[in-house]
């Protein structure tokens, strides 16, 4: 039985990500070589105010470990 390392998350935990209302908002979530893919990405098209809030990116290693990013949403600034 393979050993899970102990830091699974080589992104940071706990961000914070901005995106302008209507434009696509990215969520990174990168791990440590624990398979075959490391590094994952969320794409949020035309992103809407009720797009906002939590997100979590889980490996199900046992016990599952887990990494969040916030997305906050910003209005267009028009001049």
């Amino acid at each position: 039985m393979a050993k899970t390392p102990e830091r699974i998350f080589l992104s940071p935990n706990y961000t914070t990500v901005q995106a302008q209302i209507g434009t696509t908002a990215i969520l990174h979530c990168e791990v440590v070589d624990i398979g075959e893919s490391t590094d994952w990405t969320l794409h949020i098209r035309y992103a809407q105010l009720k797009d906002s809030g939590l997100y979590e990116c889980q490996v199900t290693t046992h016990p599952a470990s887990s990494l969040f990013v916030e997305l906050e949403l910003v209005g267009r600034y028009v001049i």
